[in-house]
C-alpha cells in the first residue's frame, strides 16, 4: 500500500487524495458504507460498530488555507442526520470525524473538539513513509473505532 499524501505514478496523479483517503479508511474498516445518502446530504464514509455509528467527512484542498468556516455545521448536520437514520436503543453514539489536510486553528479545533467532532490531520510533511494501514489504524486509535483486524 502507498502512502496517502502522493501519487507516485502517472496513474495514481489522476487520484485525489480525497478519493485516496477515503478509500484507505473503506480498507480500513470491515463494513464501511462509502459514500452514505443522509437525505439531502451524503457522508463521504459511514462505519456502524455496535451500538456506534462514525460519520466521516474527508475535507481535502490547498493545506496552507484554513478550514471552511461552514465545516463545523456541516459535521452538525452530518451527525444530526445519521442520529435520524440510526435512532436509539440501535445506536447508542453518533461520532462525527473530520479528516483533513487543511490549517485547523486552535479556536477551530477547540470549536469541534467542544461539539463532539474529531479531527483527524493529513500531513504531508510529517506522515511520509506512512500508507494507507497504518493511517486507517491512526483513525482507530484516535477515534476508539475498531480497525479490520486484518491490519493488525
Amino acid at each position: 500500500m502507498k502512502w496517502l499524501g502522493a501519487a507516485n505514478s502517472p496513474a495514481e496523479s489522476g487520484v485525489r487524495l480525497h478519493d485516496r483517503v477515503r478509500t484507505a479508511l473503506e480498507q480500513g474498516f470491515k463494513g464501511a458504507l462509502p459514500d452514505y445518502s443522509l437525505g439531502p446530504s451524503e457522508a463521504d464514509l459511514l462505519i456502524h460498530q455496535g451500538s456506534r455509528v462514525a460519520v466521516i467527512e474527508v475535507k481535502t484542498g490547498n493545506p496552507d488555507l484554513p478550514l471552511p468556516s461552514s465545516t463545523s455545521a456541516q459535521m452538525l448536520l452530518l451527525k444530526q442526520r445519521v442520529r435520524e437514520k440510526f435512532p436509539e436503543p440501535d445506536v447508542e453514539e453518533v461520532l462525527p470525524v473530520l479528516v483533513t489536510n487543511y490549517k485547523v486553528s486552535l479556536i477551530d479545533q477547540k470549536e469541534l473538539e467542544e461539539q463532539g467532532i474529531a479531527v483527524v490531520r493529513i500531513d504531508p510533511k510529517s506522515s511520509s513513509g506512512s500508507d494507507s494501514r497504518n493511517f486507517s489504524l491512526r483513525v482507530a486509535s484516535l477515534t476508539g473505532l475498531k480497525a479490520d483486524p486484518e491490519l493488525v
